[in-house]
């Protein structure tokens, strides 16, 4: 080879290294990236950043907040879906675990391992359809009588059929009753109705936005329009579905978790319900959701 091939062909190799180093940049770049749009339609910005749904705040209960902070973890899992997600049932649950333990060990600030234990433990509850006949028929060896009576009472007012606001009075006047007993000082003990009637209060809500955005003819909050009255109650029954289920898995976890003390319970309670709270959503009213999402998060962006 003379020197002027030689000089060409040290010339050509480094554009061709030029060329593969600047390839290899992009498909780093592309993997970093493949969660994010460069822009994100607006209606799916919009729902990110939403103000939480939620029941209003009662102060009288000294669990109230578990409710709304069910609802944050749920807002937080239907915000972190990406269209890829809808593909399949499979995907959406995936997010669900993976977005759940986050939100555990940002805002509980539970090790990896705790958040992925709890998550996985609501999974294996395995909790369908049925959670609402379970509910009216609570009985544990864990609760007090007076707990499972009241869990009893939440559970037949979720079985029953009717209209958006019959529930939500019922669920008031459940709430009054329950918190007008004298339970113990120090809210350690017998704490599974207050834990009960406050996510089911919040989820209801949640749920109740939710199912009715999705239902066409049906205004965001319920309003009956000019929609017949059994497709409101129809659309009612998916929610209480869902709210049966958040509070089976929260009562259950809480029940179980009660040798760790009222932190551990509270813990358990609150990761159960929302997990299965939305395991519940997507898999019984999976077309619900999956047009829900598309309809917020276009193939295009």
């Amino acid at each position: 080879m003379n020197t002027h091939d030689s000089y060409a062909f040290h010339a050509y190799s480094i554009r061709l290294f030029a060329a593969l180093f600047t390839c290899a940049l992009l498909l780093v770049s592309c993997a970093e990236h493949k969660d994010e749009a460069p822009t994100l339609p607006e209606s799916y910005t919009a729902m990110r950043k939403s103000n939480l749904v939620h029941a209003r705040y009662n102060a009288q209960n000294p669990f109230d907040s578990i409710g709304i902070k069910h609802n944050q973890i749920v807002h937080a899992i239907v915000a972190s879906m990406r269209p890829w997600d809808t593909l399949d049932v499979s995907h959406m649950l995936g997010r669900c675990q993976t977005t759940t333990c986050s939100w555990a060990m940002e805002l509980l600030h539970l090790s990896q391992e705790q958040s992925m234990e709890l998550v996985q433990s609501a999974f294996a509850l395995r909790i369908d359809s049925s959670a609402r006949r379970k509910l009216a028929a609570y009985a544990h060896d864990g609760a007090t009588e007076r707990e499972q009576v009241y869990i009893r009472r939440l559970g037949d007012i979720l079985c029953a059929r009717d209209r958006f606001e019959d529930t939500e009075r019922a669920l008031d006047a459940l709430e009054r009753d329950i918190l007008a007993e004298a339970w113990p000082r120090g809210d350690s003990t017998e704490v599974l109705a207050r834990m009960a009637i406050s996510i089911a209060r919040h989820s209801f809500v949640y749920w109740k936005r939710m199912m009715c955005t999705v239902t066409p003819g049906l205004e965001s909050d319920g309003a009956l329009a000019k929609t017949a009255e059994d497709l409101v109650i129809r659309t009612n029954s998916k929610t209480k579905l869902i709210v049966a289920a958040d509070v089976f898995a929260g009562t259950s976890a809480a029940e179980a978790a009660a040798g760790g003390g009222i932190l551990a319970q509270i813990q358990a309670g609150l990761i159960s319900a929302a997990t299965v709270s939305a395991v519940v959503a997507i898999i019984v009213y999976s077309d619900d959701i999956v047009s829900f999402l598309g309809s917020l998060l276009p193939w295009n962006w």
